[in-house]
């Protein structure tokens, strides 16, 4: 009741002059918060050691007696922190888990786009040899399959057509013949 320290985990502080410890000005900040607040009653400070501490005081109901916990604020915040490195690796992890896949997918959707615009560059440019080599069985291959049926049939065209004309300049050049 007169604010001295009764016991302590750590026996040499109490056999060490308890009153003094008792007394120190970051306890007795401790004790003077209102007893019907439910809210934890926390303060960090300097330990003897030097250490940041921890401390909460709690009254014991229907006494004047309170309960310090003190604890090494590394302690304290131990868990907390490994749950940080934790989240920390785990997020890296993810990002050099995910950077690789998605490298990987981006080259599996150009490369095959890619060749086929070479190829439908090339036809534009009068190349009626010029075929998609892509066999995928995906969008792109069906699109690669559809643009080589479409060469194949403008190459046939053009052959048709360099037919026809050549029937047509024998025609003329007999036509001429028959006329003299």
């Amino acid at each position: 009741e007169s604010g001295h320290l009764v016991s302590h985990s750590d026996r040499s502080i109490v056999a060490a002059g308890h009153d003094m410890f008792s007394t120190r000005p970051e306890i007795q900040q401790l004790r003077n918060v209102r007893p019907d607040d439910l809210k934890p009653h926390l303060m960090r400070y300097t330990g003897t050691d030097g250490k940041y501490v921890i401390a909460d005081y709690h009254q014991v109901p229907l006494t004047q007696w309170g309960v310090v916990i003190e604890r090494d604020e590394s302690e304290v915040y131990r868990t907390r922190n490994r749950l940080v490195w934790l989240a920390i690796g785990g997020f890296f992890g993810v990002i050099l888990l995910v950077i690789p896949l998605a490298v990987l997918f981006s080259f599996r959707l150009t490369t095959p786009l890619a060749r086929l615009s070479r190829a439908t560059k090339a036809l534009a440019l009068g190349d009626l040899s010029s075929r998609s080599d892509v066999t995928s069985r995906d969008e792109i291959g069906m699109l690669a399959g559809t643009f080589n049926q479409m060469a194949d049939l403008r190459q046939k065209s053009e052959e048709t057509l360099a037919q026809e004309r050549e029937r047509l300049s024998v025609t003329l050049r007999s036509v001429g013949d028959g006329i003299i």
